[in-house]
């Protein structure tokens, strides 16, 4: 099944699916730089001459397509060639020989004018990866995530989207729709300059993973075998992760997810639970978690695409506040207040981040935490079925009052 986000949701969805950033950092890079990047002079360059040529106006689709992936071919040393997968023919693919199989790396989509040519170029595109993902999964999608940087032009509008196989095919826009129009005293201009500096970063990062992967593989194809499947592939794509204040790397398997963006996992023949998000305080955690009332933390790593990846101590028989039988009260609030008295605050202590164990509470879900005055609450915060204390609403500074209600809540039994 391929997962576009298209619908929003599905039926028979338990949890969202895994962002194409958390199986491939290639993929994460690129919706980093589309919307970081300090582009590079050769990337401006290129940009305005992709502009001048783009703004004009084309006879049909296919001269528009010529001359947009004869551009892109040329100056990333990028073949893009119309191929046949299932019954559609590309308008221009870069095919990667990976032993007796072929993994689509780049794929292109081209439309004459916005509305024109019928479909979304996205979907197309993301059709196209998938069918070519199915072709090879005898092959590669048993071992690799097939990760493929899409991209889709209309008219003199260009957005990049990528393409992963994980639990199922999936397939995320990782840039806005950037503009191609000749517009050097415009802020938009930057969007196609970001663009084009992610496609050069991307480019040789696939031919390097690609090849890595035919080196793996190819000692099954000289046997002619077929490599069992890789079960990790339904889970993000780390798999190492350095602890804190330590000198070499540990494994990391994934044993089962537990929300959209948490697993519980095994490290050294120890559960550890794993956490991805786009913020983390480390630091609150420590001060909570020296005050005995946090998991001890192992990791905070630093992602592409500004992931964190935080691995923490697993509790195993840990429940939440609200469905433990013992409510211990004062460690509740000697947990806050030493948080408070180091100058953090929390923003988020609702029951399910207020975990019991033998009797004793942990402070878990420190993603928003900080300094207050120094952190603010995250844009798109869910307000339809939770009620927030008065002024913590996206982008509002977080305040210890806020923690406060959250605590008075828990105590009065309704957190």
């Amino acid at each position: 099944m391929l997962r576009t986000h298209r619908p929003a949701t599905l039926a028979d969805e338990t949890f969202e699916q895994l962002p194409v950033g958390l199986l491939s950092p290639i993929l994460a890079q690129v919706e980093e730089d589309c919307a970081y990047a300090d582009p590079l002079a050769e990337d401006t360059d290129f940009a305005v001459m992709l502009s001048e040529e783009m703004s004009g106006t084309f006879a049909d689709e296919d001269s528009r397509r010529e001359k947009f992936c004869d551009m892109l071919s040329k100056e990333f040393f990028m073949p893009l060639n119309r191929a046949t997968v299932g019954l559609g023919v590309t308008d221009g693919t870069a095919m990667l020989p990976v032993g007796v199989a072929s993994a689509m790396a780049v794929n292109t989509e081209i439309k004459l004018e916005v509305g024109q040519g019928g479909g979304d170029p996205r979907l197309q595109n993301a059709t196209y990866a998938a069918h070519n993902a199915s072709l090879q999964y005898g092959s590669l999608g048993r071992v690799s995530y097939c990760p493929a940087l899409l991209i889709e032009l209309a008219g003199p509008n260009m957005s990049l989207s990528g393409f992963a196989l994980g639990q199922y095919a999936c397939c995320d826009q990782l840039s806005q729709m950037v503009s191609l129009l000749r517009q050097p005293k415009s802020e938009i201009a930057i969007g196609a300059a970001r663009a084009i500096f992610a496609i050069r970063r991307a480019w040789p990062a696939l031919q390097e993973y690609y090849q890595k992967l035919a080196e793996t593989l190819k000692d099954y194809w000289r046997q002619s075998e077929t490599p069992m499947p890789n079960q990790q592939l339904e889970f993000p794509y780390p798999n190492l992760f350095k602890p804190d204040g330590g000198d070499s790397t540990q494994s990391l398997r994934y044993l089962k997810r537990l929300t959209t963006y948490t697993f519980e996992a095994e490290s050294m023949s120890k559960k550890v639970f794993v956490k991805y998000c786009k913020r983390y305080s480390r630091e609150a955690h420590l001060v909570v978690q020296e005050a005995g009332h946090a998991p001890r933390l192992l990791c905070v790593q630093l992602l592409p695409g500004r992931w964190v990846m935080v691995v923490m101590e697993y509790l195993e028989t840990a429940v939440t506040w609200s469905d433990s039988m013992v409510k211990p009260i004062e460690q509740l609030t000697a947990a806050v207040r030493v948080m408070h008295d180091a100058g953090f605050v929390h923003g988020d202590l609702r029951s399910p981040n207020v975990l019991v164990q033998d009797e004793k509470v942990h402070l878990v879900d420190f993603e928003w935490a900080g300094k207050e005055g120094h952190v603010s609450y995250p844009l798109f915060m869910n307000r339809a079925t939770e009620m927030w204390p008065e002024g913590a609403t996206d982008g509002q500074f977080i305040r210890k009052t806020h923690d406060a209600e959250w605590v008075r809540r828990l105590r009065a039994g309704d957190g």
